[in-house]
């Protein structure tokens, strides 16, 4: 997937649901490609995440683990960090792929040995410390010595250079339909009609559901 199929495929999309119009430039003040363009970043990775993480194209968390010694510990996440990932530690019994945040009430229950996640049921949290992100994680026996990960894998953000409209974008091509009817969504949004937006909510859905 690049640039040009998303270009495309958005404004086939606007075509069919009567939005590709002069009202739409004129509001805007911007030709609907730049309009297109203006919403790809944050279409496409409200899309990544959202869609099952096979969907997803990972890449390896270059940091390896840090323990506590408690049996927890944490690994620093690299700054093209999106909250997408999955974890797996020697010694636990299944991977993680979905990270809870800070404000989650489980993140409260890590903080104690007894009501902690283990090597059955492990619980990944994502944290920032300073200006670096960290995922947290719960955890092993205290007495394992050496903390190593298994799996450490983690979603990159996109990175768009619009002057490169056939460059590959390292996208499930599966997407394309998502990543469209989003950035139309967010055209229609700066229009104002919720008819069109809750149509267009549910076509996200829905293809995402499909996936």
């Amino acid at each position: 997937m690049n640039l040009n199929d998303i270009l495309q495929k958005s404004k086939q999309i606007l075509g069919e649901i009567n939005l590709l119009s002069e009202s739409t430039v004129s509001n805007n003040a911007l030709p609907i490609e730049n309009l297109i363009l203006s919403f790809c970043d944050q279409a496409i990775e409200e899309v990544l995440l959202k869609v099952p993480i096979y969907c997803l194209n990972l890449s390896e968390i270059p940091n390896d683990p840090v323990k506590n010694q408690d049996g927890s510990g944490y690994i620093e996440l690299p700054d093209d960090f999106i909250p997408r990932a999955v974890i797996q530690m020697e010694g636990w019994q299944r991977e993680v792929n979905q990270i809870i945040k800070e404000e989650n009430p489980i993140y409260k229950q890590q903080k104690n040995p007894a009501t902690r996640g283990g090597t059955v049921k492990p619980v990944c949290v994502l944290c920032k410390r300073g200006k670096k992100g960290i995922i947290e994680y719960y955890s092993l026996p205290p007495k394992v010595r050496i903390h190593t990960a298994k799996t450490k894998l983690y979603q990159k953000k996109i990175s768009i250079d619009k002057s490169k409209p056939t460059e590959n974008l390292t996208l499930d091509n599966r997407l394309l339909i998502s990543i469209s009817y989003t950035i139309c969504k967010y055209i229609n949004l700066s229009i104002g009609d919720p008819n069109i937006s809750n149509f267009l909510e549910g076509e996200i859905t829905k293809n995402i559901l499909s996936l």
